[in-house]
């Protein structure tokens, strides 16, 4: 009995140790098919799909803040006579936010792509 227990154990181990190796396999793999991938589409454009010396890309990020604020004192009132609801401070704030993306991007010829 002992050694059927021995021999599960055994079984379950190496069946851990397979599955953790394959797990781990699975970045490889997927780096494989996308590389393959990226071959196929650069045969099939002729290189024009992506070239890293010939691909040219441009972004541009405008923004334009605006705020403004004011402060004012609340002022005494004679009328009510309480001294708690005079000289209070306060505050109004606003921002304005306008933001603006652009971007481009163009590829060149396979011929423009500098030799490595």
């Amino acid at each position: 009995m002992k050694n059927k227990a021995q021999s599960i154990m055994e079984y379950v181990v190496m069946i851990g140790v397979v599955a953790i190796a394959i797990f781990s396999m699975t970045v490889y793999f997927k780096r494989g098919v996308q590389g393959s991938l990226r071959n196929t589409a650069g045969q099939i454009s002729d290189g024009g799909m992506y070239s890293p010396g010939a691909t040219v890309a441009n972004s541009r990020i405008t923004r334009k803040i605006a705020e403004t604020s004011t402060s004012y004192t609340n002022p005494a009132d004679s009328s009510s006579g309480s001294v708690l609801e005079a000289n209070k401070s306060i505050s109004e704030s606003s921002t304005r936010i306008e933001q603006n993306i652009s971007k481009d991007e163009s590829v060149g010829d396979f011929s423009q792509e500098p030799q490595r």
